[in-house]
């Protein structure tokens, strides 16, 4: 997916000098080799596996706190515990790594719109660079949009897990026979 992804983030740019994704690709194969469309795969690597365990986790700590009695009885939680749960570890997963969403699309943007170019693609430096060159609010840039994005889908991916799950455990049960929890 990170081409994909390079690709979206130069066409959303402003003052995007491509006229479209397949203008984008020709020429950024052109001038800058297959290697620019993968530039932030090691960051987006990094930056998946961290927001993924605070996703999960997150999700699995608020369903507990929202909804302590489902828990004590084996029961799943209500749709509104599932949505605010899903919702606050999208929230919380989108804001701990926004860090390292900057320096992933600034790797993907490296000479669009900007002279700033950062080498390797390694995280630590681009990121330490980041740092030291604007500031450590840098890395906090687009926050609050990151975070309302992820927020609202979360929360709909776990309440559509949730309910699915429900339903097809519901459907087991009437197939089978059972009345016991599957």
């Amino acid at each position: 997916m990170t081409p994909a992804d390079v690709v979206k983030q130069r066409l959303q740019v402003a003052g995007s000098p491509y006229r479209g994704a397949a203008d984008c690709v020709r020429r950024v194969l052109a001038d800058e080799g297959p290697a620019a469309l993968y530039r932030s795969l090691r960051t987006t690597l990094v930056m998946n596996v961290p927001f993924t365990a605070i996703h999960f986790a997150g999700y699995e700590s608020a369903k507990l706190f929202l909804a302590p009695g489902a828990a004590a009885r084996g029961a799943d939680p209500p749709l509104a515990a599932q949505l605010a749960a899903g919702a606050v570890a999208g929230g919380a997963a989108a804001a701990a790594t926004t860090p390292l969403d900057v320096v992933k699309t600034r790797l993907q943007l490296e000479g669009v719109g900007s002279a700033a170019r950062y080498g390797s693609g390694a995280v630590l430096p681009t990121l330490a660079r980041i740092a030291r060159d604007e500031g450590p609010a840098a890395l906090l840039a687009g926050l609050a949009p990151r975070v309302m994005f992820h927020v609202p889908a979360a929360a709909v991916c776990w309440g559509t897990y949730e309910t699915c799950k429900r339903a097809f455990r519901e459907e087991f049960r009437e197939e089978s026979g059972g009345g016991g929890r599957g």
